[in-house]
């Protein structure tokens, strides 16, 4: 009965994508600009030009270093505030409605974004369950920087900084969210153990983990996808796998 639940909620989050995407060319200025402009104390207009401008410079910028370090690697992310837009460019039509149908059966909970970036699940959950607790993880980074300042307000969200390569998480959480960050982590592996052995009983996992490696989806990454995919089936019980193969390698939902 979950399965079916959960596959149709699925579904709606992909009607719901193509609703707003629709209703958005109807806008003035696209809605995601909004927020940023705020936050950069600029209109709206301008957030968009400097999302153009800002790319290119962006997609060329992980060849101009030495990547093969953890620091260069970590770096990569804190050199430039490019990523702010881009996330909330991907994320704007977004929608977790399976997250929504999980929460609303436990009055009160833990979830942990893991890589969170601008924390656009948080953002998407937590006007809808503002009783649970919301731990944002990632590094100290212009986009995370951005989520501290989303959620200044907010008591029930806190934050934890990665500085190595041991995810900084404690105590138990009913719902773990890694999306778009296993490909972009040299430990992937390591990043799932730690997610699984810190679900609570009960607890849900969802992930993603692009089968397309070179720049900033790491090879190391990439060499320890097929073992993390693997540890995913075994430790926990699928509802919908990532796929195996395929760029486009969908998202996984899994169960303690």
């Amino acid at each position: 009965m979950h399965q079916v639940i959960l596959y149709s909620l699925r579904l709606i989050n992909i009607a719901n994508y193509y609703w707003l995407k629709w209703l958005d060319q109807f806008q003035p200025v696209p809605a995601w600009t909004r927020e940023l402009g705020r936050y950069f104390q600029t209109k709206p207009t301008k957030i968009l030009a400097a999302y153009r401008q800002k790319q290119p410079q962006a997609n060329n910028l992980w060849e101009k270093k030495n990547r093969n370090s953890l620091t260069a690697i970590f770096s990569f992310y804190r050199e430039t505030d490019y990523f702010i837009y881009r996330q909330c460019f991907y994320n704007r039509f977004n929608a977790w409605w399976e997250l929504a149908w999980l929460m609303r059966r436990k009055p009160k909970g833990r979830l942990l974004e893991y890589g969170a970036g601008i924390g656009p699940v948080t953002n998407w959950l937590i006007k809808k369950f503002p009783a649970w607790e919301y731990v944002l993880v990632d590094l100290d980074c212009p986009a995370s920087r951005f989520s501290r300042w989303r959620f200044r307000n907010l008591k029930p969200v806190s934050f934890k900084t990665v500085k190595s390569l041991t995810p900084p998480v404690t105590g138990k959480f009913d719902i773990i969210v890694a999306r778009n960050v296993l490909e972009h982590v040299p430990n992937p592996l390591t990043v799932v153990q730690a997610m699984i052995n810190h679900l609570s009983p009960n607890g849900w996992l969802m992930a993603d983990f692009i089968d397309s490696p070179g720049g900033e989806n790491l090879d190391s990454s990439y060499r320890q996808r097929n073992k993390t995919l693997s540890l995913l089936k075994i430790r926990l019980k699928p509802i919908f796998n990532i796929y195996s193969d395929g760029k486009d390698a969908g998202y996984g939902l899994y169960h303690q």
